[in-house]
């Protein structure tokens, strides 16, 4: 199953498997063959890794297919395909297809079709 995860304006870090990003400005999109921002590459991978990514920060977006993503941070809106959700603050909504959704607060719904939600 292929990975494309996309994460408009954030204004923290991004820890993706260990390896942390600062200071990135633009569109940052992570796929299986890299990651890049506004098109460019910052990294290129040969094998793709399994996906973990973390944002120390505030973010607009942020839209995956197959990764768990954590916002220690405010998010406006997260959709996920295949992964677990974990967020500090949602200021608008998220939803899952398969995965659990963990979040403090949310000032929209939160949706899953194959998770379990946890609020607190």
């Amino acid at each position: 199953m292929g990975t494309r995860t996309i994460i408009n304006q954030c204004s923290g870090s991004i820890n993706m498997n260990g390896k942390e990003y600062k200071n990135i400005k633009g569109t940052i999109e992570i796929t299986d063959s890299g990651i890049f921002v506004d098109g460019k590459p910052i990294e290129e991978y040969k094998e793709p890794p399994v996906f973990k990514i973390v944002i120390e920060g505030s973010v607009e977006t942020i839209e995956s297919e197959n990764a768990d993503v954590e916002v220690k941070g405010t998010v406006t809106t997260v959709n996920s395909k295949n992964g677990n959700v974990t967020c500090s603050k949602v200021l608008g909504n998220v939803e899952t297809k398969n995965g659990n959704v963990m979040c403090g607060s949310v000032g929209g719904e939160v949706t899953t079709k194959n998770g379990n939600i946890m609020r607190g």
